[in-house]
Parts: C-alpha cells; structure tokens; sequence
C-alpha cells in the first residue's frame, strides 16, 4: 500500500512538472520569436565557430543569393541598419558591396545550402570545378582568412571527388551546428530557469505544498492520477499543449494560487490583511489561508501563531524545485511520465 501512495504521489509530481515545463517553455518560446533570439544566435555562431569572427566574411556568405532566399527576418528587426546602394551621378545604382549588412537574416540553414553558397559567395571561380585541384586553387586564391585555412584542409583530406570536398565540409558545418545547438539550449535553459521561477511564485506553484496534499488526500491523489494516466497514453505532446497547459494545472484542485482567508475564519498570521479597495480582506497562498491549529492547541488556551518563518523557508524550496523542474522541458518529463504510469494503476 505505501509503494503505491509513493507512486502515485510520484506521478502526480511529475505530471505537474509536465504542465509547468509547457508553460515555461510556450513562455521562452514566444520571448525567443519576439526577440529574434534563433536568428542571433545562428549568426553568431557561424560568425565565431567557422568564420574566426569576421563579420565582413559572414555578410558576405549571407548577402549571397542562396542566402538569402532562405531569409526571411529583416535587419532591422535585429537591430541592423542594411546599406544603401550608391547613386551615381547618372542616376544609376552601385550594386552593395557584398560585405555590407545583408537586407534579411536566415533562423535556419540547411547543410546542403551552406555549402552552395560558401562556394558561390567566398571561393572565387569555384562554379563548375569539377577535380579537386581546380577547387583547391580557387580556394587558395581566396583572401587570407579563417575560411580559406578551414576549407583548405577539408579539400585536401577528400578523395579525388569533388562531392568527396562537399561531404567534408557538410560535416564541419553539422559539427559546429551541433555545438551551436547546445549553445542555445543552455542559454535557454537559464531563460526557462527564470521564467520557471516567476511561473512558480506568480501561480504560486509549490512543490512541497503538492506533494503534501497528494500524500494526505487518496481521492485528489487518485484523480490527479487518472488524469495524468490519461495524459501519458498520447503518442506524443499535443501541438497545442502549452496553451492549455496552464488552465490544466488549475483543474487538479491542487492548492496553487493565491487567495483570500474565508469570511469568519481567523488569522493566525499566515496571511496578509489589505484595505485596497475592492481587494479588502487577508490575502496570502492558498495553502496558507486554509491553514487551521489543531483543536488541541486551540483548547490550550495558548495563543496560536501560524509558523510563518518556518513555512516561508519550505516554500521557497518549492518554489526553488517547481522553477528547476521547469526548465528540464517537457520532453523529459513526458517520457518519466509515460514510464511511471506503464507500472502504475491504469
């Protein structure tokens, strides 16, 4: 009996994990379109991990027109300022230099197009080579830079075909796309860390305060369980699962939120007494309004206290966990989920 209550505390824990990480990942999700943050980084990455920091080379590979027709984010919403062509004084135009800024940014580059366009954009004459000799002499009449050093070596340790040269180069950018990847996820593991703190105090999501009413409660315990069971037998995560994530956390009648204590009820200090008009009463956490003394303290005749100080430092715990569950993605909880109800009651 109690490995069954631990497990369908456990299951009730991690489906509220699931819901919280789909709130702070639609949340992160929305900050990072909003913020172009996939677009940046994309172009930083390609910048500092295959161009050795040259800007100028960088816009020159995205002004060209493989690029470009990938590109759909305007410069200016990157806070970039694209160059005007030159009027000449017969009225026609000079074409952009092809380092200038470029008119649109990509937020993803297939590795077949970035090779396209590496030798359209930087390898001079290198359209239509076709024995690696010719491409290696294309490559070295590139300008001197971290480019031409990386591309060298890659054609040099290919066979005798060009799409050999290809191959090699496909897999340096995946090998700095991989690393570029990570770089993001960890960057936006902090931001979900953030949002998941915010997410846990504004909503007053407190692990401690759950798993103790999932302990105390079977019948709550039980529907908690059921409805989590229900959830896990989807193949995959809902498309629109965090937009209905966070109405879900509110149907478990968990104590999440922020409340008011009950007219005639007393205030043993565990909530906070405002006179703002239309927002009179005591307001605190749910779980602390609905706090009551045992009969045996009342009958004392001592007067009773709630155990503010006490209860403020295991909520921040809570707090503290629900914000870390957060940020792991609701991917990883999904599959902890699917595992413990394929054990558990069905």
């Amino acid at each position: 009996m109690l490995g069954s209550t631990v497990l369908e505390v456990a299951i009730g824990m991690v489906f509220v994990f699931l819901l919280t990480s789909l709130v702070c990942s639609g949340i992160s999700d929305r900050i990072s379109d909003v913020l172009n943050w996939r677009a940046k980084h994309l172009e930083n990455g390609i910048r500092e991990l295959l161009m050795g920091g040259d800007q100028k080379l960088l816009n020159q590979l995205y002004n060209n027109q493989v690029i470009q027709s990938l590109s759909t984010l305007r410069a200016e919403k990157l806070g970039k300022t694209p160059a005007m062509p030159k009027v000449n004084p017969d009225g026609t135009l000079n074409p952009k230099d092809p380092t200038d800024t470029p008119d649109c940014f990509p937020i993803n580059i297939p590795k077949r197009t970035f090779v396209l366009a590496v030798f359209n954009a930087l390898v001079p004459d290198s359209t239509g080579q076709t024995t690696i000799g010719g491409l290696r002499t294309s490559i070295e009449n590139m300008p001197d830079n971290a480019m031409k050093k990386e591309l060298l070596t890659l054609v040099t340790g290919a066979d005798s075909t060009i799409e050999q040269a290809r191959q090699n180069i496909e897999q340096w950018f995946n090998a700095a796309e991989e690393r570029m990847t990570q770089m993001y996820k960890t960057n936006m593991w902090k931001v979900s860390l953030v949002i998941g703190a915010i997410v846990a105090i504004i909503f007053n999501i407190d692990s401690a305060a759950v798993a103790s009413t999932l302990w105390r409660d079977p019948t709550l315990r039980s529907a908690v369980v059921a409805q989590a069971t229900e959830y896990a037998n989807k193949e995959q995560l809902p498309d629109n699962a965090s937009s209905k994530a966070l109405e879900q956390i509110k149907g478990l009648n968990l104590p999440l939120g922020w409340g008011g204590l009950k007219e005639g009820a007393n205030n043993y200090g565990q909530c906070v007494q405002s006179n703002f008009l239309f927002l009179a009463g005591c307001y605190g956490p749910v779980d602390w309004v609905s706090w009551e003394p045992s009969p045996s303290a009342v009958d004392s005749g001592v007067p009773v206290a709630f155990p503010w100080f006490t209860s403020f430092f295991v909520k921040l715990i809570g707090w503290a966990l629900t914000a870390f569950a957060g940020a792991q993605g609701a991917p990883f909880w999904f599959d902890i989920l699917k595992k413990l109800t394929d054990r558990g009651p069905r």
